[in-house]
């Protein structure tokens, strides 16, 4: 099996791939194979079996070590570009991925050159993936209920509860 590839030298055969989850991405495609599957009764039948197959390709992410002067990668809108993969693959591994919610949603994208990577990266800043940072502000509602600005926010399922920064409301 191939190694993680890290370093390919650029050619006209390699994009860029944008990629909005906080600790990248590890691509590999799929193959399948035909197996015999046994069934009830005795016998068997055959499926096709989709593994795992070749070249893996990690993909940088958006998410930036503490304590680190600067990112190792370039990231742009929440995105973290990747230079120089080739084409065939990520193509391919995209095709394969095609009803993903990483590839519907735009997590994940591919750009002809670096330019073209960052400017799509703009355009696509607020693109949620929806591993961002919780929004620690609240919002006073009617009744003077407090409501978190971010909808992933923990609610009580009970509605006779109120929220825990209740008291904390400025009046």
């Amino acid at each position: 099996m191939a190694e993680v590839q890290q370093n390919v030298p650029k050619s006209a055969n390699t994009v860029t791939v944008g990629c909005k989850m906080p600790g990248g991405l590890l691509l590999q495609l799929t193959k399948g194979y035909e197996e015999n599957e046994p069934v009830m009764g005795g016998g068997s039948r055959k499926v096709t079996v989709y593994r795992r197959d070749g070249e893996k390709v990690k993909l940088n992410g958006c998410a930036v070590p503490v304590g680190a002067p600067q990112p190792r990668h370039m990231i742009i809108g929440g995105y973290g570009l990747t230079p120089n993969v080739k084409a065939d693959f990520i193509n391919e591994w995209m095709r394969q991925n095609a009803d993903s919610k990483l590839v519907k949603n735009n997590l994940v994208f591919i750009a002809a050159s670096r330019d073209a990577a960052e400017s799509k990266a703009e355009e696509q800043a607020a693109v949620k993936s929806g591993m961002e940072p919780l929004d620690p502000t609240f919002t006073v509602g009617k009744n003077g209920a407090v409501i978190p600005s971010d909808p992933r926010y923990p609610r009580s399922l009970n509605p006779n509860l109120t929220s825990p920064h209740t008291a904390d409301r400025v009046a």
